[in-house]
């Protein structure tokens, strides 16, 4: 006996890499907001962000952004604009981290910096792999004549 395949819709496939890299941004994001707001005190002595509450603060925004995108990547429908909006945001965290390690923001402790530089690599590949699966979904998209 020979196990099938439930047929996909064309649709279902192209967007599939999209929201796969949606859901893997909106989890990272989730998990990293909880860290800095339950761990703001730990973290903010390894990364040199004093006082305890500046890690909680920017945790909390990134539990607010990962709820955000945990709601486009479950949309019934994936447009362009909102998922360039994700991607927009994700590539002015990576901006704004190496902007920060440039200027040498003095409170940063070396793990400090490691830290910022990983998660700004971490969000860049998010961007990257969104932004390749919002291409993919708008060539699925294109009248056959555009192709």
């Amino acid at each position: 006996m020979v196990a099938r395949m439930p047929a996909v819709a064309p649709a279902e496939r192209r967007d599939a890499l999209l929201r796969r890299a949606l859901a893997g941004n909106a989890l990272f994001s989730a998990v990293s907001g909880v860290a800095l707001i339950l761990g703001s005190g730990p973290i903010g002595d390894f990364t040199g962000l004093t006082p305890a509450w500046l890690p909680a603060a920017i945790g909390g925004g990134v539990l607010a952004w990962a709820l955000a995108v945990a709601r486009l990547a479950r949309s019934d429908e994936l447009r362009p604009g909102p998922v360039g909006m994700v991607i927009a945001g994700d590539l002015t965290w990576v901006v704004t981290s190496y902007a920060i390690l440039a200027v040498g923001a003095p409170e940063l402790t070396t793990g400090g910096a490691w830290a910022v530089a990983i998660l700004a690599e971490i969000v860049a590949l998010f961007g990257i792999v969104q932004y390749l699966g919002l291409r993919r979904l708008r060539a699925g998209r294109q009248p056959d004549s555009i192709r």
